[in-house]
């Protein structure tokens, strides 16, 4: 029962990486499989390493986070779409620019705070961290992989002048999830 209860945990905490792959798909719909595998994997490592953080933390501050989690996700992904959506100069903040190695990680932060959440359950369930972390590292880049390639089809088809607003509103769409998934 521990391995499909991992398998489905890793699935499910692994759609908002999904959306925001979809995204840098659409945003970048000349992205090559060397640099698309490069992101998937910074999503993987963040998306693994987070439930093995929360699970070494356990209980110590499990109550404060689980107040602030959704918060802090919806503010970066906020920010983030925004600066897609309202940036004067487009060279600013366009499309390419998501893909930088910070742009990236800060994203995949964002995306892992539900994974860091569940590594404290994981410490008090009959779950081991170690198949969960492996299992959720190779979901999550699978299902960036197949996220950016959805993205790419996507942008072929529309071709849409303005990506990086369709872009930035998902972005905001998808902390507004986040934050009302939490608070409801």
């Amino acid at each position: 029962m521990s391995i499909i209860y991992s398998i489905i945990l890793s699935i499910t905490l692994c759609i908002d990486t999904f959306a925001l792959s979809v995204v840098i798909g659409m945003c970048n719909n000349n992205i090559k499989f060397l640099k698309a595998s490069k992101i998937a994997l910074i999503f993987a490592f963040t998306q693994s390493l987070a439930p093995f953080i929360g699970w070494a933390l356990g209980l110590f501050i499990k109550e404060i986070f689980e107040k602030l989690d959704h918060w802090i996700a919806f503010t970066i992904l906020l920010i983030i779409g925004l600066k897609m959506i309202f940036s004067k100069e487009k060279e600013e903040y366009n499309c390419n620019n998501i893909l930088t190695f910070k742009s990236m990680l800060i994203a995949s932060i964002a995306t892992s705070f539900d994974s860091f959440a569940i590594g404290f359950t994981i410490s008090l369930i009959d779950l081991s961290i170690l198949f969960t972390i492996i299992t959720l590292g190779i979901t999550t880049y699978l299902t960036a992989m197949i996220g950016m390639l959805i993205g790419k089809k996507i942008s072929e088809l529309v071709k849409i002048k303005y990506l990086e607003v369709i872009g930035g509103i998902a972005l905001i769409l998808l902390g507004l999830k986040i934050l009302i998934e939490h608070i409801m």
